[in-house]
């Protein structure tokens, strides 16, 4: 039992110093000849990292779809196709338009927005193409000239870096007032 206990012992101690000079090495090194210039390059470390994410509001919904139809109103929250057109940097919206069929599919990327993607952000043409979803939850990303993004069979949202879009219902694309660089996908 004790050989037993020393073995453990041994083992985490060994555990414990692998783990420190493999996961810390820049805190073991010295400071002295750590470079002074305003000019020198560091590593980032997560908390220099968490200025980079930006906490986006979520756009109200009174404010966003003010000047939208009691028709228009209903149709966009039926559940029922309909397209969406949206302005890019305020998300408000502006049109709402029935949609016989809606061809929207949109949280693993995939390579297109055809199969059997949840959702979408549709590019504006050549080179541009469309990004497709599949799953659910949230993926962040950096996706330029979106002009679209729509949903098959799950509702969704999607964000650029100003501004939050309107979550949409399945079977509705929003089409935007201009290509704007999508930075999250969210599909519930």
């Amino acid at each position: 039992m004790k050989n037993f206990l020393s073995r453990a012992a041994a083992i985490i101690g060994a555990s414990l110093l692998a783990g420190s000079i493999l996961t810390t090495p820049a805190m073991a090194a010295s400071t002295a000849d750590a470079p002074t210039s305003s000019t020198a390059a560091y590593a980032a470390s997560p908390i220099e990292l968490s200025g980079f994410f930006v906490e986006q509001e979520e756009s109200n919904f009174e404010e966003i779809t003010k000047n939208l139809t009691e028709e228009e109103l209903t149709l966009l929250e039926s559940g029922e196709p309909a397209v969406v057109h949206q302005e890019v940097g305020t998300a408000e919206i502006t049109k709402v338009e029935k949609a016989s069929n809606v061809q929207t599919y949109a949280l693993l990327p995939a390579s297109n927005c055809s199969g059997s993607v949840n959702a979408c952000l549709y590019g504006g043409g050549t080179p541009y193409v469309d990004y497709g979803f599949v799953g659910i939850g949230t993926q962040t990303g950096s996706w330029n000239h979106r002009v679209s993004y729509g949903s098959q069979n799950r509702s969704m949202r999607a964000c650029d870096s100003s501004v939050c879009y309107s979550k949409v219902g399945p079977k509705v694309k929003v089409k935007l007032s201009g290509p704007t660089t999508m930075k999250s996908v969210t599909v519930y």
